[in-house]
């Protein structure tokens, strides 16, 4: 293949792994924003909207550490205005997942800060190294993303189930 061409093929699968590390991150963040949820009728819906806003602050290294690490649960106050409501989904992980995914954070860090350092641009023999290398990345990346989908399948249907109860619940009061 021409130099160019094959320079051109790299750089598009950095892009595409990077933007697929991006939709791994969405998903960790997601999971670990919505897996525990508390409050009463007036700070519910604040306290989802804070933790959003705080875990979609955090890096991908940081928010995988917080999935690994499980669900935080929120305090409860010591007065309750009306009623109050605690969500939380609790998840186990395999070490094998937790190896995976921490693996993939080394990866993700080598590929968006020393890639270029490791990577001979002008040499067709480094840059079929980096498209293989790239490649099996992709394939790793696909099956974490996967496996996060199954977490958050769960989450939502877990939450879905949990509210159709307690909706059930007050209906019958």
């Amino acid at each position: 293949m021409e130099l160019s061409a094959l320079q051109d093929q790299v750089k598009l699968k950095v892009g595409r792994n990077i933007l697929l590390l991006q939709q791994i991150e969405r998903q960790l963040k997601f999971i670990v924003a919505h897996s525990a949820i508390s409050g009463d009728q007036s700070t519910l819906l604040p306290n989802l909207e804070r933790k959003k806003t705080s875990v979609g602050k955090r890096t991908l290294g940081m928010v995988s550490r917080d999935f690994i690490n499980g669900p935080l649960a929120q305090t409860s106050p010591d007065e309750f205005s009306g009623f109050h409501i605690s969500y939380k989904f609790e998840y186990e992980l395999s070490e094998q997942a937790i190896d995976q995914l921490e693996s993939l954070i080394v990866e993700r860090n080598k590929l968006v800060h020393h890639f270029l350092e490791e990577v001979d641009f002008d040499s067709t023999i480094s840059l079929e190294e980096a498209a293989d290398s790239l490649d099996a990345s992709k394939e790793t990346i696909l099956n974490v993303s996967e496996n996060l989908s199954q977490y958050v399948h769960a989450l939502i249907e877990s939450r879905k189930t949990s509210y159709e109860a307690l909706a059930e619940h007050v209906k019958n009061l």
